[in-house]
């Protein structure tokens, strides 16, 4: 949580809250744009980076999830509108675990798996 008035992060954890200073990082760089193309976003939502880097990313409105290369150059996206297996109604969280890739399937009221596929 990032207080603009005293520039400072805080951090809460299981014993209290945590006050540090800024600034704690630097930006880099950002990557997409609002837009209906391969590797553009409508409403981002979810975020998850694997072990080789890969940067996995949901969006509400195409109902997709993308995929990009730790530089956030468009790899691929999977799923459709829809109800049937490997469909998305609103897909939220996302999260990747070794070669499993689960997402919150928000309206379609389930969790998807999917298996990790090499796309270098």
């Amino acid at each position: 949580f990032f207080s603009s008035r005293r520039r400072h992060t805080r951090y809460i954890s299981v014993t209290g809250v945590q006050t540090c200073a800024l600034p704690i990082c630097k930006f880099i760089r950002s990557f997409g744009r609002h837009g209906d193309g391969s590797g553009d976003f409508a409403r981002p939502k979810g975020i998850a980076v694997d072990s080789d880097g890969i940067i996995y990313i949901t969006d509400q409105l195409f109902d997709v999830v993308q995929m990009f290369n730790n530089k956030g150059e468009y790899l691929m996206a999977f799923g459709a509108h829809g109800a049937k297996n490997g469909d998305f109604f609103m897909p939220s969280g996302i999260a990747v675990s070794g070669n499993n890739i689960y997402i919150a399937d928000t309206y379609n009221n389930r969790v998807d798996l999917f298996k990790k596929i090499n796309v270098r």
